[in-house]
């Protein structure tokens, strides 16, 4: 039985040291790489950002609407049209 016993043991810690090892390299992959994510995200958020902004001066110029903020601190249009 201990014969048995040990090479359950065994095979048990192998597979512990595997799942370890799979592991710490996500851990270190995502140390790595979320860093430059979250930096393409901002960039990203601050290109549609000026985008927006560049769309509520259009929209305020042509006088068919307005950009106003709600309680939430975001901005939403108002459209207005004349029939």
């Amino acid at each position: 039985l201990r014969p048995v016993l040990e090479t359950i043991n065994d095979g048990l810690r192998r597979y512990l040291d595997a799942i370890q090892g799979n592991f710490k390299t996500i851990v270190e992959k995502t140390n790595e790489l979320l860093p430059k994510s979250i930096d393409r995200i901002h960039d990203a958020t601050n290109a549609l950002k000026d985008e927006l902004d560049s769309l509520t001066e259009v929209i305020e110029q042509t006088g068919e609407g307005s950009a106003s903020f709600d309680d939430t601190g975001l901005e939403y249009y108002a459209y207005t049209r004349s029939v």
